[in-house]
């Protein structure tokens, strides 16, 4: 059995290519092809929002955005001197793991609205994250639109000399979506170590986008097969890809497989469709420093799945996909586990390749 770590970042590379060209796979033998890689237009396709209730997943990811284009401005005052701080910024946090990315930009105006100083800053520390739950249908919001409330510790970086006591802060903002408390204000408090405290709200528009809307892929043309194997050593090699959401429930897509005997004999070969996706735990996004596409996570996703042989009949499954980007923990496997209703469980994974991208 192979562990991600000894295999190196060179199968997750190669997703780069599976992604950014629209070549054929080549088949397994005996069955037919696998589907094709899609285009990034494809990738950045749109789930309509329409019954959707809320859904339970293990550790979600969020974008967290401060700012939102063609809103009002987020601007906090001090309380000492009029002082006020307007922020913009975006970047990505794990509620379970405490993990934040991302930065932005600031400018300090005093008390008559003479800009004095500006800067950027980046966030370093999730302190805490409550959820206020998803946004309704009625506002017409982007698939996974979220309220809540974050607090995270932020290094500023001041460009003006007025500011040069401007280094590390907490901030915390909230976005007042879903069933946030009546007291809250949307926006933004900003502390500075070193006494600046906006703490007065003026103005502000938040947002917190969870990651609901997934494509999975599982091998693809240049990769390693995805085996696993029985307690009786039967084998199990799977390809394909497709779509989940995580609050509608809903998977699409499928693939190829190949059931082979402990002496290499070919048992049976057919094709395999999603049905249903049960849970997705997060392993965080990908860094960047990898060149993967844009939104690549790691996590593992358990799918409800149909298995159709070659002059069979259909056979329900468990799928289990897991890929090792972001942060998983150190007992983690690259690769697929197959239960199958009747029989064998491919439970051992030999070698795998998988990707999850958020839509």
């Amino acid at each position: 059995m192979k562990h991600f770590s000894l295999m190196s970042c060179s199968l997750l590379l190669i997703f780069l290519a599976l992604l950014l060209q629209s070549c054929r796979e080549e088949p397994l033998v005996p069955p037919a092809a696998a589907p094709e890689a899609p285009s990034i237009a494809q990738i950045h396709q749109h789930f309509s929002t329409d019954g959707i209730a809320d859904g339970k997943a293990k550790n979600p990811t969020f974008d967290w955005i401060i700012g939102v284009q063609g809103q009002a401005v987020n601007k906090s005052v001090s309380r000492r001197g009029g002082d006020a701080v307007v922020l913009t910024g975006n970047g990505t946090l794990s509620e379970k793991r405490k993990n934040v990315s991302g930065g932005g930009t600031y400018v300090h105006t005093d008390s008559n609205g003479t800009q004095i100083g500006s800067g950027t800053w980046d966030a370093e520390k999730l302190e805490d994250f409550k959820s206020y739950g998803p946004a309704p249908d009625s506002l017409g919001l982007p698939i996974g639109a979220w309220g809540g409330r974050a607090k995270m510790k932020i290094l500023m970086h001041p460009t003006t000399p007025a500011d040069s006591d401007f280094g590390k802060a907490k901030l915390e903002f909230d976005c007042l979506l879903g069933h946030f408390p009546g007291h809250k204000v949307e926006g933004f408090s900003l502390n500075v170590k070193h006494g600046h405290h906006f703490k007065e709200r003026v103005s502000g528009s938040t947002r917190f986008i969870r990651h609901v809307a997934f494509q999975y892929f599982i091998g693809g043309s240049g990769e390693p097969d995805n085996k696993s194997a029985a307690d009786n050593r039967d084998t199990i090699i799977l390809r394909g890809q497709g779509t989940f959401n995580l609050l509608s429930k809903e998977a699409t897509g499928g693939g190829t497989f190949v059931h082979v005997a402990r002496g290499g004999a070919v048992v049976a070969t057919g094709t395999w469709t999603a049905t249903k996706v049960k849970d997705f735990k997060s392993y965080g996004v990908a860094d960047p420093g990898l060149g993967l596409p844009a939104g690549s996570e790691g996590g593992k996703a358990r799918l409800d799945v149909e298995l159709l042989p070659t002059g069979g009949t259909t056979n329900h499954a468990k799928l289990e996909i897991e890929c090792l980007v972001g942060e998983p923990p150190h007992h983690a496997f690259e690769g697929i586990e197959l239960k199958v209703k009747e029989g064998p469980n491919f439970k051992k994974k030999v070698v795998g390749a998988t990707l999850f991208v958020h839509q």
